[in-house]
């Protein structure tokens, strides 16, 4: 839990605990334009998966990941972790399980603030907000471990996400929404969204594997 807690200042400072609230921003937001008329019609549970929680999640997933390797490389600290006794991947994954608790906690505090305030949480938006955040998370880490930089690693994460954005009816895609598929039946759905489910694991854990090893390659990460 130390290495965990030290983890979370180490990628967000010692003011880490400010990111849950400047996310509200975005749900706040939200309630204004219901307020002052700029949109007419009421959010629905569709809207939760990749709008209203989805949305500020992925950024920070985004943000958060695309440092986790690409900074120490950056700063050239990434040296110093080749040294340590408990290994350069220990460290990894003390940053990727704080990132992870920090996503989950963003979540509970946004699903609660549009519990409250906007519309009903359905399960599956949730359960499928946090697996997309998990995988923007781990895509974001493999392009910082790739291109060795916070900002291309970025880049490249946002330009995926806004492509996926677009196709959020694909069950081969990582925001796939099930709320929005009004055409299916019950089995069938079903059906797409443990697809979905199952791949999204797949490709989370292949993407965090290939990422360590390509940060864990020394004269690579030096060079």
């Amino acid at each position: 839990m130390t290495l965990i807690r030290l983890a979370f200042r180490l990628q967000l400072g010692n003011r880490f605990w400010l990111v849950l609230p400047v996310l509200l921003l975005w749900p706040l937001g939200n309630v204004l334009l219901l307020l002052v008329g700029w949109r007419q019609q009421a959010f629905i549970g569709a809207d939760v998966q990749n709008y209203l929680t989805g949305l500020p999640l992925y950024c920070l997933a985004i943000g958060c990941g695309a440092r986790l390797i690409a900074s120490e490389a950056e700063k050239r600290t990434i040296e110093v972790g080749y040294t340590v006794p408990i290994g350069i991947s220990t460290i990894w994954w003390a940053k990727y399980t704080a990132i992870a608790l920090l996503l989950s906690a963003a979540l509970l505090v946004l699903c609660t603030f549009n519990w409250l305030f906007l519309t009903e949480i359905p399960l599956m938006a949730v359960a499928g907000a946090l697996l997309s955040a998990m995988f923007y998370l781990s895509l974001s880490m493999w392009f910082g471990a790739w291109f060795k930089n916070e900002l291309l690693a970025g880049m490249a994460s946002v330009a995926v996400l806004i492509v996926n954005l677009n196709n959020t009816g694909s069950k081969w895609l990582p925001l796939f929404n099930p709320l929005q598929q009004e055409q299916l039946g019950a089995v069938q759905l079903q059906a797409q969204l443990l697809h979905n489910y199952l791949l999204l694991l797949v490709l989370i854990l292949c993407v965090v594997k290939h990422a360590h090893l390509l940060a864990n390659n020394r004269e690579r990460m030096l060079n």
